[in-house]
């Protein structure tokens, strides 16, 4: 996702019309709905919407929060930010496959690729390593991990209370014609039919953490 920021003032440039049209709709709203519909247009699979996000005045609060490396050590920094984040080692490596570059695609040809041709990636090392091997051989596995690692990182910040999620059980229509339906609360980790807690290791996600990288993911998509 390198790079990827600074295509957001094309993304935004692109969802003005749409503000212009429904003002009360908030920017964050439209940029987490953009990035869903790119996700599913791209081969993803289906997400829920979850509305209710605000606007904040300036981008002041994201100042001091791009990606770091630890103790020259690029691997453990990158399972780092994944715990930081509240996903697991799966997910985040999903996340990974994010299109770049104008490809507009979703799918384990990224991982097939990585190990091809960058063999020194840390996403074929250690413990990520035979999460990428399963992607390779399954891309319906890659796309149900990507799929809930992104709704996780558009919805962890939305509380409802000190333990609850807003959008548990939300799923709201964005369509003509589509009504509200239901879905599971939108965690990370664990079977997506069977949703598990947010890890409870004394890891709890970062809110500014999932905010970067929500922004990063969606403007990597902006190819409208």
């Amino acid at each position: 996702l390198e790079g990827s920021p600074c295509r957001a003032p094309d993304a935004l440039a692109a969802l003005e019309p749409i503000k212009e049209a429904f003002p009360e709709v908030s920017y964050a709203d439209l940029i987490v709905l953009a990035g869903i519909t790119a996700v599913e247009a791209a081969g993803g699979k289906s997400m829920p919407f979850c509305a209710g996000r605000v606007d904040a005045e300036n981008g002041d609060s994201a100042i001091g929060l791009e990606y770091r490396v630890y103790n020259n050590n690029t691997y453990e920094s990158l399972l780092y930010s994944f715990q930081n984040k509240g996903l697991t080692l799966s997910e985040g490596a999903a996340l990974a496959a994010t299109p770049v570059d104008g490809t507009n695609e979703l799918s384990n040809q990224y991982f097939v690729e990585l190990k091809a041709n960058d063999p020194d990636s840390d996403y074929v090392k250690g413990d990520l390593a035979s999460i990428v091997d399963d992607f390779i051989n399954d891309n319906d596995l890659f796309l149900s991990e990507y799929a809930r690692a992104f709704n996780y990182m558009v919805t962890a910040d939305l509380f409802d209370g000190p333990t609850k999620n807003a959008c548990q059980g939300v799923n709201i229509a964005t369509l003509e014609g589509q009504t509200n339906s239901p879905t599971a609360a939108p965690v990370a980790g664990g079977n997506p039919d069977e949703p598990t807690e947010t890890p409870s290791d004394g890891a709890s996600p970062s809110f500014l953490a999932v905010l970067v990288a929500v922004l990063m993911t969606v403007t990597a998509f902006a190819t409208l």
